[in-house]
């Protein structure tokens, strides 16, 4: 997809906080899971979006680029920022929670004290006298969760998905409010080392250092790739590539040779009859039990379980096309 989405964001849809099915909405919180099976069109909001990753395997895009989403990503997108999931591979469950201008305004002090959240431009734009009109979007970023703050934040969300289907409730109001604040603090506590705005490998290819690691990466996937042999073609030292790999698409040259052997895997797997041990083989892994393992990690499924639903989505699709 090419950028000229920046250029012709007046005309995408713009989804409004009031849309969702909100209870309550004067709360300015709304939170469920939800299956994502087909890309999602370019599209802003006026609210801020969180959305977690919880498995699958697709792609974002924003204003910068697409990049992977990967279990256990954080993704923030602000408010007026467009953003769009342009390609999803089998069902992406995504945990999405929304806050409302009015929230963030409410609990400006709370989140301008956060680390990783990088509120303080949110707030800087907008205007006192008409906050709405005022409000001009920063860029969406990732952030990555640990593992053992993701099953942490993993219940939270899940406990506050449940709180708001009840509004009217005692102690409604303080409780979801009370969550959304402990998940946000949670966030800050359990995310990795922060890494800049992600971009796509289009700014990286670039870069000659990093188009030599792509190639080789891309190229050289089924091999047995090391950081040190990758950063040998990039003439970086492997700590520094590392830091450009990050700064330029979000993830690790590791990270990124694990998608894209992921990707490999899924080809293969919808397209031949080989077994998934030679699968495994095929796309770089030299122990099948720890593909799979990686596999329903990422996807959340087994490599026979994703081989049968692609199989029977082909097949349902074929039968739609001769019904029609």
């Amino acid at each position: 997809m090419e950028m000229s989405l920046q250029a012709s964001q007046e005309n995408m849809d713009v989804l409004a906080f009031q849309q969702f099915l909100c209870h309550d909405p004067s709360l300015g919180i709304y939170a469920d899971l939800f299956t994502l099976t087909e890309p999602m069109a370019a599209h802003r909001h006026d609210f801020l979006e969180m959305a977690f990753m919880i498995k699958g395997y697709g792609q974002h895009e924003d204003g910068q680029g697409c990049m992977p989403l990967l279990s256990g990503d954080v993704w923030i997108i602000p408010p007026g920022q467009w953003h769009a999931y342009p390609f999803i591979e089998e069902g992406v469950s995504i945990f999405n929670l929304l806050l409302s201008q009015d929230f963030l305004m409410a609990y400006k002090q709370v989140l301008l004290s956060t680390h990783y959240l990088d509120t303080r431009i949110l707030y800087s734009q907008v205007a006192s006298a008409n906050r709405d009109k005022g409000l001009v979007p920063m860029p969406a970023h990732s952030i990555r969760l640990s593992p053992q703050g993701r099953g942490v934040i993993h219940t939270l969300l899940m406990t506050l998905a449940e709180e708001v289907r009840r509004p009217g409730g005692a102690g409604y109001a303080g409780i979801c409010t009370g969550l959304a604040l402990q998940i946000i603090g949670m966030i800050d506590r359990y995310s990795e080392p922060p890494v800049s705005s992600p971009g796509d490998t289009r700014s990286a290819r670039h870069i000659p250092e990093l188009l030599s690691a792509l190639r080789c990466i891309e190229e050289r996937y089924a091999e047995p790739l090391t950081l040190e042999e990758i950063a040998r073609h990039s003439n970086y030292a492997p700590t520094y590539l590392v830091r450009k790999f990050r700064h330029h698409l979000g993830a690790s040259p590791i990270e990124y040779l694990f998608q894209v052997r992921l990707q490999h895997a899924c080809t293969r797997l919808k397209t031949t009859n080989h077994s998934v041990s030679a699968i495994a083989s095929e796309v770089g892994f030299s122990d099948s039990r720890y593909f799979a393992t990686r596999f329903r990690r990422s996807l959340g499924v087994t490599p026979s379980e994703f081989r049968v639903r692609s199989r029977d989505r082909m097949t349902n699709k074929e039968d739609n096309i001769v019904e029609a």
